[in-house]
């Protein structure tokens, strides 16, 4: 059997305790003084480790406030940009015919998710809402007072939109004369149809009144309640007119907006709707 370890009494440290207490202080303070010298070491020990938790604690505090600055600085941005987008929808609705904003639609405001359509034979954009935000197939889609398209095809979350310059795409239009002449006003001229043409392009056919439409002149919408199309919405500009009177004029069109810079639209619903 392996000897047994003796212990250390701890008589002597008992007795050592007890002299010191019944001793005078005059007597006792160097070796008191000395004893607790032996302590120092140890407490500059501690001292140190406890500074080193605390800078861990420290740092790990700053890093945490840090995270919090960059999660504020970026909601900033956020809510920057949600304003952003909501000046510009209160503009558009702003630049709206007076004729729509008299009828009480409702506008829905839309981002656009994709400028262009990948297919050659479509002209067509996507836009942010969809069903879920009450986007209806037919509706009109517009940017102030001009005209960009209807509603093709909706899905719960976008929609897809058949510009003006799509080859599907019709709607009733007048040129607006830049100089009124003698014996011919706005309440005369005759309309004819838009339709939108293989490139980028439209088209003003089968105007029968006597008025020229002039290179540069605006084209507009007349009210087409059928097709659920308001007067006074820009569809483009004559590229190149005709002298008019002749009963089969036809004119190209070039749109107003250049539809891969549109960032936000406004969707239009009929007047059934709206009511």
């Amino acid at each position: 059997m392996p000897p047994k370890r003796r212990r250390m009494s701890p008589l002597p440290f008992v007795g050592l305790s007890l002299a010191l207490l019944l001793l005078p202080s005059a007597l006792s303070q160097k070796v008191r003084l000395t004893v607790m010298g032996v302590y120092t070491p140890f407490q500059s020990l501690a001292r140190g480790t406890e500074r080193l938790v605390g800078g861990s604690a420290s740092a790990g505090h700053e890093q945490e406030l840090q995270k919090k600055v960059d999660f504020l600085q970026d909601e900033v941005v956020r809510q920057s940009n949600k304003i952003a987008q909501l000046e510009a929808g209160l503009a558009q609705v702003g630049a709206l015919p007076p004729s729509i904003k008299a009828s009480g639609r409702s506008v829905i405001l839309a981002g656009v998710l994709l400028p262009s359509d990948t297919s050659p034979w479509r002209r067509s954009l996507l836009v942010t809402e969809g069903s879920q935000a009450g986007v209806r197939k037919g509706m009109l889609v517009v940017y102030n007072s001009q005209l960009v398209g209807r509603i093709l095809e909706t899905a719960p979350w976008a929609s897809r939109v058949q510009l003006v310059t799509d080859p599907g795409f019709s709607a009733r239009a007048v040129s607006s004369p830049r100089v009124y002449t003698a014996g011919v006003s706005f309440e005369k001229r005759h309309t004819g149809v838009y339709k939108g043409a293989s490139g980028d392009k439209g088209q003003l056919l089968w105007t029968l009144g006597e008025t020229a439409m002039e290179t540069g002149s605006y084209v507009l919408t007349t009210e087409d309640p059928l097709n659920n199309v308001p007067a006074g919405l820009i569809l483009g500009r004559v590229l190149r007119g005709s002298a008019g009177g002749t009963g089969m004029d036809r004119a190209e069109v070039e749109p107003a907006l250049n539809f891969r810079g549109l960032e936000t639209v406004a969707l239009l619903p009929g007047p059934t709707e709206a009511e």
